[in-house]
């Protein structure tokens, strides 16, 4: 069975000429369907005044010209809702990085990111394969019950081929939605005369712990904790890990935020009040609103005061910059690193329903800056500090493939032991390096963070910042 062909998409720059943002979907249809529609979606429109309401038929009918140009005279036939859908999208994301439409078909994959799980078999990819290979199944899941083995190399997924550089494609399209079949077709890299065989697994939803395989550094006096994403179980993975970590004799404490691209709001705030015992945490300024202020809970505060050092990167963003913001700001942590990414603005998500085809869309929308304890806007768009981003206290320029190798050690304690032999071979066979726990110590940046935390120079760098008394 031949694949399907790829959904046409078409370049932003035209779809944004046909009206931008403003031609919301409202205005469409009330240009296209019949009188019965048109007063169903009537209830959507709301005018600022007699002007306003002029202004928008007037940009509505533009949008209708130039739809009915691109439908009749397109070399190749135009889906008129897919036309549509698709110069909404493009619309919404012109505005900035972070806002979009999000499709019915989407809609469930955002929810499963915001909870910390996505649906579906559980294995580990091996990041040295540009094939999609496996490096092991998690202990119980899917994939582990199905048969998949260390070194299976998924040729196939259900009815679509994968060639030998397609490793990220299949990694997406091995998710998908709950209680789903997937057939693998797969050889196994130490049976390279076997025939394929078949695999049949079903979808189900796999977590993703924030807090991976805390270790404690320098003979325990230094406690290493990774965060990877904030989701609602974060808070506690985090108390969880830097009590047991406390009680093997941490008095210091380095927190890796670095690849961490964000999550849960709640949750970047639940954990900054783990390390902040008084003021405020983080502000929020809506347009034409009051400022919302986020202050901390004394009594949550169990880490006040702990010598903390944050590493950061360029991918650190949004939820981890308003953690390490507030630690920063309160001189409460070291930051090392690089500036990070810069995403300093909240989004809100809105479900638009009783539309065309009874269709139901989410807009995901910014609708707040975000900013600091010391009133520090970070995002990079236009309304950051210096650049955007969060300016690290020391300025240590980080390697990818540094991160990319704790990551990888990080993997490699998630092997389950009847499969560890496999997978040390398959590392040899590869080239893959072996790795111990001497890796988080040859880490540049986790040595010198290693290094501050053992000087003077920790608490010569904490910049006199009178917020604990506000």
């Amino acid at each position: 069975m031949a694949p399907a062909a790829p959904r046409r998409r078409f370049d932003l720059a035209v779809l944004l000429s046909f009206g931008a943002l403003v031609l919301v979907l409202a205005t469409v249809a009330l240009l296209v369907l019949d009188l019965r529609e048109r007063r169903r979606l009537e209830r959507h429109l709301r005018f600022a005044d007699v002007e306003d309401e002029a202004r928008f038929f007037e940009e509505a009918a533009t949008y209708a010209a130039l739809r009915r140009r691109v439908l009749d005279g397109y070399v190749e036939p135009v889906e008129s809702r897919e036309l549509l859908l698709d110069a909404l999208d493009g619309g919404v994301r012109a505005l900035d990085p972070h806002s979009r439409l999000i499709r019915p078909e989407d809609q469930a994959a955002v929810e499963e990111q915001a909870r910390g799980e996505y649906h579906g078999i559980g294995v580990r990819i091996d990041r040295a394969e540009p094939a999609l290979t496996v490096l092991y199944p998690l202990e119980g899941s899917p994939a582990d019950l199905a048969g998949l083995r260390p070194g299976d190399r998924i040729l196939r997924i259900d009815e679509e081929e994968l060639g030998p550089e397609d490793h990220q494609h299949g990694v997406e399209i091995l998710k998908g939605r709950g209680n789903t079949r997937v057939l693998l077709r797969v050889i196994n890299a130490e049976e390279p005369d076997a025939p394929p065989r078949v695999v049949e697994a079903w979808r189900q939803p796999v977590p993703e712990p924030a807090v991976r395989h805390p270790r404690p550094l320098r003979s325990g006096r230094v406690g290493y904790v990774a965060l990877t994403g904030f989701t609602p179980q974060t808070k506690l993975e985090l108390l969880r890990a830097m009590d047991q970590l406390q009680l093997a004799g941490a008095r210091s404490f380095v927190l890796d935020l670095r690849q961490n691209g964000g999550g849960s709001y709640d949750a970047a705030i639940e954990c900054a009040r783990l390390f902040v015992p008084h003021g405020t945490i983080v502000s929020e300024r809506r347009r034409g609103l009051e400022t919302e202020v986020v202050r901390a809970i004394p009594a949550e505060a169990r880490f006040a005061g702990i010598p903390l050092a944050v590493l950061v990167d360029r991918a650190t963003a949004s939820a981890a910059e308003i953690l390490a913001g507030a630690l920063q700001d309160h001189g409460l942590a070291v930051l090392l690193g690089e500036r990070t990414y810069g995403k300093g603005v909240v989004q809100s998500t809105q479900q638009i329903t009783q539309l065309i085809d009874g269709l139901t869309l989410g807009l995901r929308l910014t609708t707040e800056y975000y900013f600091t304890p010391l009133g520090r806007n970070f995002e990079s768009r236009g309304a950051g500090t210096h650049g955007g981003g969060l300016l690290p206290d020391l300025l240590v320029p980080s390697e990818e493939s540094a991160i990319a190798r704790v990551r990888a050690w990080m993997d490699d304690l998630d092997i389950p032991e009847k499969h560890r032999e496999a997978v040390e071979r398959l590392s040899v066979r590869s080239g893959r390096p072996a790795l111990d726990e001497r890796i988080l110590e040859e880490d540049q940046l986790v040595l010198a963070a290693l290094e501050l935390l053992d000087s003077s120079t920790a608490v010569a760098l904490r910049l006199p910042r009178p917020l604990l008394q506000r």
